[in-house]
C-alpha cells in the first residue's frame, strides 16, 4: 500500500518543490513543518509515513534545482559591486543561460555522486560496517578545533580581516541570544521558530532591501546559443568537490553551504576570474544537492537530524533504522533529481521570460511584505524584532565588502561554544536559558491561514505598487 501511495507523493513533491524553489521566501523547512502538522492533525496510519517522507525529500531535492532561477534572474543591479556574485556577473555578460545550465549540471552530478556514496554506505551498514558513523566518531572529539580552524580560515582569507572577524562574532552573539532565549514559543524546533525570522532577515530581507536601494536594470539580452565555457573535466571536478563538501556540511553541525564553497575555492588554485565564477556555480550547486541528501541520510547513518527536512521525517517516521526504507528514500531523491533536471532544461527559457516581464521593484516589495507578514502573524512581535535585527545585520557584509558567509557565525559561534565546554558559563553570564522552550508546533489549519493571509497581502501590495508606479 505504501509503495502505491509513494508514487503520487513523489510527483506532488516535485510540483511543490518547483513552486517553493521559484518563490523567494518559501523555504523547505516551512513545507516540512506543514507535512508534520498534516500528519499529526489527520491522525494518519503508519503506512502513510513513508509516502509523506518521500514527498518531503522530493520537495527538498527539486527545490535545490529550481531555487537558482529567482536568485539568478530577479533584480540585476547596475552597480558593479554585484559583480562579486558569479551568476549575476555572467548574466550581465549575456550568459545567464550558461550560468543556469552550469547550476543544473552541478546539482545533478553532485546528486548522482552523493547517491552513489550514500547507497554504498547503506549496503555496507547492512553487513555491519557503518563508515559514516566511524568518521563521525573519529572527528567528534576534535570538532571544536575543526570548526575553529574553518572559521579562522574564512576570516583571514578576507581582504578586511578585522571587519570580517567582528561581523562573524556579531552574528554569533545574535545566534547565542536568539537560540538561548525563548522569545518565541518553540524556539528553533517549532513550525515557525526563531530561525525563521533570523534567517529570513540575514539572508532574505537584507538582500531584497539591497536590491531596492540600487538602480535595477532589466534583464540584459541573453545569448540564445548556450555553450558551457568550462571543460567537462572541470565540471566533473567541481561536482565531486561540491559533493564531498556537501557531505561534510550535511554531517557536521554549524557548517553552511557558503562556508564550504568558499573553502573549496581556496584549495582549487589560481584560475582566471571567469573560470572561477563558473566553477563556483558548479561547486555551490553540487553542495546544495549533496547537503540536502546527507542532511537527511544522517538520520540513518548516525541517528541525528541535520536539516529541517530530516527533523520532519524523524517526527513522522521515527528512527530511520530500516535499510529498505533508506534505499526507497534515496530512490525518491534520485527520481526527483532526474525529473527536475529534465523539467528545468525544458522550461528555463519561458520561466526566465516570465520573470523578465515582472515589475522587479513591485515584486521585491511584495516578497518583503509576504515574509514580514508571515513572520509577524506566526511568531509575534518578538519574531518581527528578530527579523528587523537580522535584516540590519545582513546588510553589513555588503557595506563593508566582506563575504556574506560570515553571517554563518549565527550557527558556528553557538556550536563552537557548545563543543568548547563553556556553554553553561556563558549562558549563565548573559542570563540566558541555554536552550529554547519546548516545541509548540502550529496546526495545519493555523499554518494554512498564516500562509493565505500573507499571500493575499503580498499580491495586493504587488498590484498596488505597480499601479502607483504607472500613475507616477
Amino acid at each position: 500500500m505504501y509503495l502505491i501511495l509513494s508514487l503520487p507523493a513523489l510527483v506532488l513533491g516535485i510540483l511543490v518543490g518547483i513552486f517553493s524553489g521559484l518563490t523567494p521566501g518559501i523555504h523547505i523547512n516551512l513545507i516540512a513543518s506543514l507535512m508534520v502538522a498534516f500528519y499529526a492533525s489527520a491522525s494518519l496510519d503508519k503506512e502513510f509515513a513513508l509516502p509523506i517522507s518521500i514527498f518531503i525529500v522530493a520537495v527538498s531535492i527539486t527545490h535545490t534545482f529550481f531555487d537558482y532561477i529567482p536568485s539568478l534572474f530577479l533584480g540585476i543591479p547596475t552597480d558593479e559591486v554585484y559583480s562579486l556574485f558569479p551568476g549575476q556577473r555572467l548574466i550581465k555578460e549575456g550568459n545567464g543561460g550558461e550560468a543556469l545550465n552550469l547550476s543544473i549540471e552541478g546539482s545533478w552530478r553532485g546528486l548522482k555522486a552523493a547517491l552513489l556514496i550514500a547507497s554504498l554506505c547503506t549496503l555496507l551498514t547492512v553487513i555491519g560496517i557503518n563508515p559514516i558513523e566511524w568518521v563521525e566518531k573519529l572527528i567528534k572529539p576534535g570538532l571544536f578545533w575543526i570548526l575553529l580552524i574553518v572559521s579562522a580560515i574564512l576570516i583571514i582569507t578576507e581582504k578586511n580581516r578585522l571587519t570580517a572577524g567582528l561581523l562573524f562574532l556579531l552574528s554569533g552573539i545574535f545566534g547565542i541570544i536568539i537560540l538561548g532565549t525563548p522569545l518565541i514559543p518553540g524556539g528553533s524546533s517549532a513550525s515557525f521558530g526563531v530561525l525563521f525570522p533570523a534567517l529570513s532577515g540575514l539572508f532574505g530581507i537584507s538582500g531584497l532591501l539591497q536590491t531596492l536601494s540600487e538602480k535595477t536594470a532589466s534583464l540584459p539580452p541573453q545569448n540564445k546559443n548556450i555553450k558551457l565555457n568550462l571543460p567537462e573535466s572541470e565540471i566533473n571536478k567541481g561536482s565531486l568537490i561540491g559533493t564531498l563538501s556537501g557531505m561534510a556540511v550535511g554531517l557536521i553541525p554549524g557548517l553552511g553551504s557558503a562556508n564550504a564553497a568558499t573553502l573549496a575555492l581556496l584549495f582549487i588554485g589560481n584560475q582566471e576570474t571567469s573560470d572561477r565564477s563558473r566553477l563556483y556555480i558548479v561547486i555551490t550547486s553540487a553542495i546544495q544537492s549533496s547537503d540536502t541528501l546527507f542532511g537527511i541520510a544522517a538520520l540513518y547513518f548516525i541517528n541525528k537530524s541535520r536539516s529541517g527536512a530530516s527533523v520532519a521525517i524523524n517526527s513522522i517516521i521515527g528512527d530511520l533504522d530500516s535499510w529498505i526504507t533508506m534505499i526507497l528514500i534515496l530512490m525518491g531523491m534520485g527520481i526527483a533529481g532526474f525529473l527536475s533536471r529534465k523539467l528545468l532544461l525544458k522550461t528555463w527559457r519561458p520561466l526566465t521570460s516570465v520573470i523578465d516581464n515582472l515589475d522587479y521593484k513591485s515584486l521585491t516589495i511584495a516578497i518583503i511584505v509576504f515574509i514580514t507578514t508571515l513572520v509577524l502573524i506566526s511568531t509575534g512581535i518578538w519574531g518581527l524584532l528578530i527579523l528587523v535585527a537580522g535584516s540590519c545585520l545582513g546588510l553589513l557584509p555588503s557595506i563593508f565588502h566582506v563575504r556574506k558567509s560570515q553571517m554563518m557565525g549565527l550557527f558556528l559561534v553557538p556550536v563552537l561554544l557548545f563543543f568548547s565546554g563553556y556553554q553553561d558559563t556563558v549562558v549563565s553570564f548573559f542570563a540566558l536559558e541555554g536552550q529554547s522552550s519546548p516545541p509548540v508546533n502550529s496546526s495545519l489549519s493555523e499554518i494554512s491561514i498564516f500562509l493565505l493571509i500573507s499571500v493575499i497581502i503580498a499580491i495586493s501590495s504587488y498590484f498596488i505598487n505597480s499601479k502607483f508606479q504607472r500613475n507616477t
